[in-house]
């Protein structure tokens, strides 16, 4: 259970109460049903793109990228500022760090050379596994990062259907949430598993 400060956190950013991911898109009568059980659900897309970070014409990470997130999970901006065309992104604080990326650099993410105009943290991303199953994460060789929703529409890449969920009323109990975390966490989507 969350108190305090971490109550505030979880408000400020509007931190997901749990996540899951489909093969394929859902359509509004899954999304109603899911929402039957008083959750509101939110699609958080994202593609795993392999990236040059520091344009050798080398491939030397990969960048899970959302669009900007501004009803669940939303970005906390550390330096700069998020992108606004399709030739701009921004990029995990700790990732930059890593691989040696300020704001103003400019990165290569699948086929796309774009200029990092911030540096970001991502709620749902304070430690940088790629999977829940990887025993260390690794933020050198993977990142997540934002771009705009132009820019996501027109990457060429494997959409990843993720969709984050909460609450509509924060259960009273253990048991209680439990019942709802099971429907949509088992397995759990983060590990690559579908449904």
């Amino acid at each position: 259970r969350l108190v305090g400060s971490e109550m505030c956190i979880r408000d400020r950013y509007s931190i997901e109460s749990g996540h899951f991911l489909l093969k394929n898109e859902a359509d509004n009568a899954l999304i109603k049903k899911i929402e039957k059980e008083k959750v509101t659900v939110y699609k958080n897309y994202y593609m795993d793109i392999d990236t040059d970070s520091n344009l050798d014409g080398k491939t030397n990470s990969t960048l899970r990228i959302f669009k900007n997130r501004e009803r669940i999970n939303k970005v906390c901006i550390m330096e700069g500022k998020l992108p606004v065309s399709d030739k701009e992104i921004a990029v995990d604080r700790m990732y930059a760090d890593n691989n040696h990326i300020s704001v103003g650099d400019s990165i290569k993410a699948g086929e796309k050379r774009l200029e990092v105009t911030g540096l970001v943290a991502l709620s749902d991303y304070s430690a940088m596994f790629s999977n829940n199953t990887d025993l260390m994460f690794d933020a050198v060789l993977f990142g997540v990062a934002v771009v705009s929703d132009d820019l996501f529409k027109n990457y060429n890449h494997n959409i990843n259907y993720c969709y984050s969920w909460l609450y509509d009323m924060v259960p009273q109990s253990d048991e209680e949430e439990k019942k709802v975390c099971l429907l949509y966490t088992s397995p759990s989507p983060r590990d690559g598993a579908t449904s």
